[in-house]
């Protein structure tokens, strides 16, 4: 028991209850509601596992210690219920989504089964008669049971704790704030209390601890006992955390509530027709198979007037349990719709300020909503309606403002029309400049070209050849980054990932600008690759290809004298790789740097100001950021992009 008592103090570390938000409770409470979800998980399977012990004939399965008390059938079936309505209870003490309408379905149908074992045992017990579920699967008779007062009846305390249990589930169907988490609090501290009392017995072999009195009452047994101490501890542990509706609605501020809003959930709901059907069938069908299965199974073994008793028990339990349900699921279902028709009946008297409290995702909560934004409307319209006058003077001082604000508004689309003009005239300009510029270079090439008479060939010397090629390739690069800002703008780029080396990938763009860069005698330009180690990254390497060109030939077009070093290292994160390109040109005009990245943004009479524009959406594609700033010593830029490491990589360092 002290350990017991000591153990439900460990709701101090639940966030909101502790005072203390520190990481670490956030942690332990997160491993709380594992603890929580695999306790309740654990009860039903025990509770299932006995059941398969007594339908199969298993005796390990249902005593825990040899020729020691067996847990009995009824109560493995009450378990795997206490289980799963457990659970619920928990979900809903924890705010998890979904489980507010399951709960008006699986509580109610583990009440009633739970209740008609309990009741049909209580009823036989008053009336001194067998109910037949004392026999059911029992094979205790023919074994001679241990510490049993009648085989197959649990204990007094046993029964006791699932009807509490059975309370609980009733309650957090029709209660709720304080009131729902002191009962199920209470429920959890007095089956915890039972439990651990008949622990305590069996540790200290003193069988009045574990309800054992000979011919008066059956010993409780040690997997009971130890099942309701953990259901205790759940259950305590769910009424300290409180209960978050997840299915509430939008509502005045309640000071007696301390609480201003509610949400609805629009999704996980359940309707309020499937509800029925379910609840209905349950109410019909498992008292029907509860009293036909047992009185089948009474009648191979009972005289006429021991059966005949019999069926009496079970059809008073029966209605006890059917009426205990009813009452339970009118509260829970009608409940919202009186709640309403008080609310109508208060608005139509004028009072505006009535708030509807309903914790449902079906038609009815969807009802209450309406309801309350059709209050909030009939307010608001009362409202306007007193304040008409004022507004209307008002109303013409208003036109004049935006008068003069639409006309100011005016003057600015004109500006940035006219910008955009100019951008775009630029862009022209730019563009025929770039694609003229390949082109002369190609048919002066082929205008030197000679055919030969014999065979009608045509003739070109390398140095023409090579010229063609690489204007060719100029030319393919242009209409490639016009394509691709056509397919950024269409959300259509195409980006196909794979593991390649980056080294090598630096290395080739490197070796092609160095022999350009020597074909022209006005660049005095120097390259420098600086790799820390092989580098294996996770990209499109034609995309990462595109944007190292895009920034080399940057570097390279601002830069007549100098160098530009090319850096790539891991990122302090270990998951990405900086890539950086630094020149020692003419740096960033102050005017471009705010839309570096942006189209057409250039100073530069080459180039169509779209190359900076695709390395950015490219990269972003990939997941990564790219920056750019002029350097500490006032020459040049440095232009950094990120891109993901390879994937195995990865997994490697892990």
């Amino acid at each position: 028991m002290r350990i017991f008592f000591n153990f439900t103090r460990i709701m101090d570390i639940v966030p909101g209850y502790s005072g203390h938000n520190t990481s670490r409770h956030r942690n332990t409470s997160l491993i709380l509601q594992r603890a929580i979800q695999l306790s309740s998980i654990t009860i039903s399977f025990v509770g299932l596992a006995v059941l398969i012990g007594w339908i199969m004939d298993i005796p390990a399965l249902t005593s825990l210690i040899p020729n020691s008390v067996t847990m009995k059938f009824s109560t493995a079936v009450s378990f795997i219920f206490t289980g799963v309505s457990i659970l619920i209870i928990s979900k809903l003490a924890i705010g998890s989504s979904g489980y507010s309408d399951l709960s008006h379905i699986v509580l109610p149908i583990s009440m009633l089964i739970i209740l008609l074992f309990m009741s049909t045992h209580i009823g036989s017990i008053i009336v001194s008669a067998p109910s037949g579920v004392d026999n059911l699967f029992v094979k205790e008779q023919e074994l001679d049971p241990v510490l049993t007062a009648s085989p197959g009846r649990p204990s007094f305390p046993t029964m006791i704790s699932f009807l509490l249990i059975a309370t609980a589930a009733a309650g957090t169907l029709i209660t709720s704030g304080s009131n729902l988490k002191k009962l199920i609090g209470g429920t959890g501290f007095a089956i915890g209390i039972i439990g651990s009392v008949a622990l305590a017995g069996y540790a200290l072999s003193l069988p009045m601890l574990y309800y054992s009195f000979e011919g008066l009452n059956t010993a409780m047994a040690v997997h009971s006992a130890a099942l309701f101490v953990v259901a205790g501890l759940v259950l305590i542990i769910s009424g300290k955390i409180g209960f978050r509706r997840e299915v509430e609605i939008p509502i005045a501020y309640d000071a007696a509530h301390n609480s201003a809003w509610h949400s609805i959930s629009d999704n996980k709901t359940i309707s309020l027709r499937t509800k029925f059907v379910c609840l209905f069938l349950a109410i019909s069908i498992i008292p029907i198979f509860f009293i036909g299965g047992i009185s089948l199974s009474n009648s191979k073994i009972y005289s006429a007037t021991v059966l005949e008793n019999s069926i009496e028990i079970l059809g008073i339990a029966t209605a006890i349990s059917v009426a205990f349900f009813a009452a339970v699921i009118s509260k829970s279902i009608l409940q919202p719709i009186m709640s309403l028709r008080r609310a109508a009946r208060k608005i139509a008297c004028g009072d505006y300020d009535v708030n509807v409290d309903l914790h449902s995702g079906d038609e009815i909560g969807e009802l209450a909503s309406d309801f309350e934004k059709m209050k909030e409307s009939v307010v608001s319209t009362n409202r306007n309606l007193e304040r008409l006058v004022e507004l209307r003077t008002l109303e013409l001082n208003e036109a004049n403002k935006k008068l003069s604000l639409s006309n100011t508004q005016l003057v600015g689309a004109n500006e940035k029309l006219a910008k955009q003009d100019k951008i775009m005239h630029d862009f022209i300009n730019i563009a025929a400049h770039e694609l003229k510029s390949p082109i002369t270079p190609i048919l002066l090439a082929t205008s030197l070209a000679k055919p030969k008479d014999e065979d009608k060939q045509v003739t070109l010397s390398k140095e023409a050849f090579d010229m063609i090629v690489s204007n060719a390739r100029r030319l393919k690069r242009l209409a490639g980054d016009i394509l691709d800002v056509a397919r950024i703008e269409s959300n259509f780029l195409d980006i196909h990932k794979q593991n390649f080396e980056l080294n090598e990938l630096l290395d080739s763009i490197v070796n092609e600008y160095a022999a350009q860069v020597k074909q022209d005698s006005s660049k005095k330009v120097e390259f420098l690759l600086s790799c820390n180690g092989p580098i294996e990254i996770d990209g499109d390497k034609d995309r990462i290809t595109q944007v190292v060109h895009n920034l080399v030939a940057n570097a390279v077009r601002f830069t007549n004298e100098g160098s530009v070093i090319i850096k790539a290292v891991k990122g302090a994160s270990a998951s990405d790789v900086v890539v950086s390109i630094k020149d020692s040109g003419t740096g960033i005009h102050p005017e471009i740097m705010p839309k570096l990245f942006s189209k057409f943004a250039t100073k530069s009479e080459k180039g169509t100001g779209l190359g900076l524009y695709l390395a950015r959406n490219i990269v972003e594609a990939h997941g990564g950021k790219i920056w750019a700033e002029n350097n500490e010593n006032g020459i040049g830029a440095t232009f950094t992009f990120t891109v993901p490491i390879a994937s195995k990589i990865l997994a490697d360092q892990s």
